[in-house]
């Protein structure tokens, strides 16, 4: 998770030795500012766009089906797209 959280700007990964969880997690400063509920749903929407790109990688990673390394790099190469099909393939492969 650490190679994968490598250049992530806005949140990383964490996974649970314990139970198996993983998830992401993003913050925003907004200090000097009032949070409205447009920045809530910005912030929800590119956290459930970063797992639906991220996540077929990261659990052919975690289920120990696919190289870390390739995969991670696989991941941060592609340029993430929302619904993007190709790149959900790809993630896959």
């Amino acid at each position: 998770m650490t190679h994968l959280n490598y250049g992530l700007q806005w949140g990383s990964f964490e996974f649970d030795l314990d139970d198996g969880e993983d998830r992401y997690f993003q913050t925003i400063n907004i200090e000097g500012a009032s949070l409205t509920r447009a920045m809530l749903l910005n912030m929800l929407h590119f956290a459930l766009d970063v797992m639906d790109d991220y996540y077929p990688g990261v659990m052919r990673i975690i289920n120990a089906d696919a190289d870390p390394e390739e995969t991670i790099e696989l991941l941060k190469s592609r340029q993430p797209a929302a619904n993007d099909s190709t790149s959900e393939a790809q993630a896959r492969q």
